[in-house]
């Protein structure tokens, strides 16, 4: 309406549909002369725009043209060649660009519902009966003692229904010959569909439960036969202690004191039955402490267990019945079938007693061994150590031979094997920063490991990543080491780094062992669908890392043992150089934490860390962390992270094996420690405890109480404690570095400890390998029997499940090839 009050005519504008029907866009390319859509539009025809596809800018200068390209023609700018694609040429865009190749890291690729798939690899009849054969072979002594474990209870079941035959004697149940067990009936429990689907946990002890268990009928309280075990000999079942009772350590008595203190150990449990060593829980706890009170629950005279009371768990109001969750004769059938395979007079195949290792002249082929120890008089100073591509052409046979005697190997080049995406951090937080509401506090900050308290701190994510390269300076001018462990948290790697998941799987060596979806080797991928399965990754750990042995904060992964075995494959590096005035911190800080104040001063440094501090723009970046220091006991628990790698040749992860340790001396040789045979964990685990008040752990406190030495994760072995542990028990462990590219295997209880030298990315996977099934039942138990309350008392492999489900499914592909025989 016109100010007179009278009504103007509308004139139509210019895209109007009336005044535009018929009309070319060309029609209208002068009456935007300065539009940027236009303008692509007729550069896309005429194939003249250089805007680059990586960052998306068209004043970048040159650019390359792929002629690859289907579509059209992808341009990336020389900036960009440089910069994301170090690795290759112009002459190799110009052939083929990254996108063609699949390994494009711009943001909109790295998000593209595209992936690369998995090359897809069969394995032959004959194989799949080999490799059955070969889990029956190892699988059938375990089976074996499983089967006599649940014939011994229908027998106890028995007696109990006929109280007559039972005699109790020292605490050791003795069954009278004649009880005839084959008349018991074996109720088939419920399973209740909680997150471990169809599979019940001891509410005593926290383990998974096989099959045979007894559960009350009115609270359907649950206890394992182990646990049932215990309780009859009037041990404490299971861990049976909380963490919060374990005395705390005391060093005023000086070191004879302490260690006569240590040496008053005692078994809380019966040992394993596979008879393997048993590391016991609260070795410096004194006998009367490690035992709770079991006053109102123990196990009648006649081997019946009542319903524990109410402050326990249960409803103390009845008697466990014996139940099973598998059909009765499950088990027997199973073991009649798995006997019959081996007596059929099917051998495994065995090498020569010469390791192939070794050159016709007698000495070590430098080609496929590297060097990890120096002992004396010694035929293992040397690692297994060939190239991926030697270990695809090759049969297993080799790598079977050491992995049965429980040393972890070292496969070089395994990223030859994949395509080549990069690893880097800022192209993995690319991928990652893009916020959606219910991850939005995940992909802001994560929660990293600071090294120097050994807290959990939260950090900005984009800062993270920034200081794995420049390096983070913390207060008081030191150096901020931090790790992340389990990377990402709360979700798979396969749904946050779909592109990275793949080319991880594609980089795996001897993927009849470690494939996380058909390796016939993995008995973890023997469960079926409808069942749930344990986490076994892949995960990520990313840690900051420097050449030097700081002593205090090092970035360090402290001794420890996988629940299973596990591959860790480095696939990034990058170096921090600390200046002079860093390292100068240090010694001042050596100075200050040497003094009774130590503690003080480091509490006080620590909580500063939520503030901005100094900034070094030529060396690192100024730590500005964001939120609130998380609670040190739990940070306590952490172990953080182990891995590193890049493009081109260096130093890594250093790995040693204590039975594996990861550290060394030299300067270019990677190196690591340690053999995995029993005496030498137990003397590992006995100079632990003789000097762990020489051990400092959270705040660069001395370590003040011990559960156990190597699942508390407090210690970490400096050269110092690697020459003592030489001398005073003859045990050095091997060490190794792990460099770019390289895929470590490292076997279930093989105790070991990494050093960053660099900061680094590596990408792990747990496997089962029937080889090491017999480790990984060990761990369980001793899992099990530590204190209520520690962060270890978990059963997340749930092995014997796996180990029934494997085994089935081994028989089930024998009998299949017979039948078509």
């Amino acid at each position: 309406m016109d100010l007179a009050g009278g009504m103007s005519k509308r004139k139509a504008p210019v895209g109007d549909s009336a005044k535009c029907r018929g009309r070319s866009i060309r029609d209208f390319v002068g009456l935007f002369p300065t539009s940027t859509w236009c303008f692509h539009w007729k550069a896309k025809r005429t194939g003249e725009s250089n805007m680059c596809h990586q960052c998306q800018r068209n004043d970048s200068g040159r650019v390359v043209r792929c002629q690859g390209c289907t579509l059209y023609k992808r341009r990336y700018c020389v900036k960009c060649i440089r910069r994301w694609y170090p690795h290759l040429s112009e002459y190799d865009f110009e052939k083929c660009c990254p996108s063609c190749r699949n390994i494009c890291n711009c943001k909109a690729c790295l998000r593209a519902d595209v992936m690369q798939k998995v090359d897809n690899w069969d394995v032959s009849t004959d194989d799949k009966v080999k490799f059955s054969l070969r889990i029956v072979h190892f699988l059938l002594p375990w089976l074996k003692e499983f089967h006599q474990d649940q014939v011994l209870e229908k027998r106890i079941e028995a007696s109990i229904q006929d109280a007559s035959y039972l005699l109790l004697h020292k605490f050791v149940l003795l069954l009278i010959a004649g009880i005839d067990a084959c008349s018991v009936k074996v109720t088939l429990a419920t399973c209740w569909r909680n997150e471990r689907t169809y599979w019940l946990v001891c509410n005593n002890c926290r383990t998974s439960i096989a099959d045979f268990h007894r559960s009350c009928n009115k609270c359907f309280y649950d206890l394992r036969l182990s646990c049932c075990r215990e309780l009859r000999g009037g041990h404490a079942p299971g861990g049976g202690v909380k963490s919060d009772k374990v005395t705390n350590l005391t060093y005023d008595g000086g070191k004879e004191d302490w260690q006569q203190r240590s040496s008053h150990d005692k078994v809380a449990s019966k040992g394993p039955s596979d008879g393997q060593y048993a590391i016991l829980i609260g070795s410096a706890v004194p006998p009367e402490d490690n035992t709770p009170n079991l006053t109102g629950w123990r196990a009648n005279s006649n081997g019946s267990i009542p319903c524990p009371p109410n402050a326990l768990g249960g409803c103390g109001s009845s008697l466990l019945e014996l139940k099973c969750l598998l059909e009765e004769k499950f088990i027997a059938d199973l073991l009649e079938k798995s006997n019959s395979v081996v007596n059929n007079g099917t051998q495994l195949e065995s090498e020569g007693s010469k390791c192939s290792c070794f050159a016709e002249s007698g000495y070590m082929n430098d080609e496929t061994s590297r060097k990890a120890s120096r002992r004396h008089n010694s035929c293992d100073n040397y690692i297994y150590c060939p190239t991926a591509r030697d270990v695809q052409n090759e049969s297993l046979d080799h790598f079977q031979e050491h992995w049965l005697k429980g040393q972890p190997v070292i496969v070089r080049d395994s990223l030859a094997l994949a395509s080549g995406l990069s690893w880097e951090p800022m192209v993995m937080w690319r991928a990652l920063r893009e916020i959606r509401d219910k991850n939005k506090d995940e992909r802001l900050s994560v929660i990293a490991l600071e090294c120097l308290t050994w807290c959990e701190v939260d950090v900005n994510m984009h800062m993270f990543f920034t200081g794995y390269s420049r390096g983070l300076v913390g207060p008081a001018d030191l150096p901020l080491l931090l790790k992340l462990k389990d990377w990402p948290p709360h979700s798979s790697f396969e749904e946050r780094l779909p592109r990275h998941s793949t080319e991880f799987i594609s980089a795996l060596p001897l993927r009849a062992y470690t494939d996380p979806k058909s390796g016939p080797l993995n008995l973890a991928v023997k469960v079926p669908k409808d069942f749930a399965k344990p986490d076994l990754g892949p995960k990520v750990y990313i840690a900051y890392g420097v050449t030097q042995e700081l002593e205090i904060g090092d970035s360090v992964t402290k001794i420890h043992c996988n629940m299973s075995d596990a591959v860790y494959i480095l696939t990034h590096t990058d170096e921090i150089k600390l200046k002079s005035k860093r390292i100068t911190a240090v010694k001042k800080m050596k100075e200050i934490l040497s003094t009774k104040g130590a503690s003080a001063y480091l509490q006080s440094s620590h909580a500063d860390l939520a503030a901005r501090t100094s900034t070094d723009s030529t060396e690192g970046m100024s730590a500005q962390l964001t939120g609130q220091t998380h609670s040190k006991q739990h940070a306590c628990n952490s172990s953080g992270a182990r891995g590193k790698r890049k493009r081109k040749k260096g130093k890594g992860n250093k790995i040693e094996h204590i039975p594996v340790s990861t550290e060394s001396e030299d300067e270019d040789l990677p190196s690591v420690e340690g053999s995995q045979t029993e005496g030498d964990v137990t003397k590992l685990h006995d100079y632990l405890m003789k000097h762990a008040d020489e051990f400092r752990h959270c705040n660069y406190e001395p370590v003040k109480q011990v559960t156990h030495p190597i699942h508390d994760q407090y210690f970490y072995l400096t050269h110092e404690h690697k020459r003592k542990l030489k001398e005073e028990y003859g045990i050095e462990p091997w060490t190794f570095e792990q460099r770019l590219g390289e895929a470590v295997l490292i076997p279930a209880g093989c105790p070991h400890q990494v050093r960053n030298l660099k900061s680094c990315i590596n990408v792990a996977l747990d496997f089962v390998s029937p080889e090491n099934l017999r480790q990984c039942i060990r761990l369980t138990n001793e899992f099990r029997l530590l204190p209520k309350g520690h962060w270890a008392n978990e059963d997340k492999l749930e092995v014997k499940k796996i180990a029934l489900h494997a085994l089935s499914k081994a028989i089930a592909d024998i009998t299949l090839y017979d039948c078509k025989d």
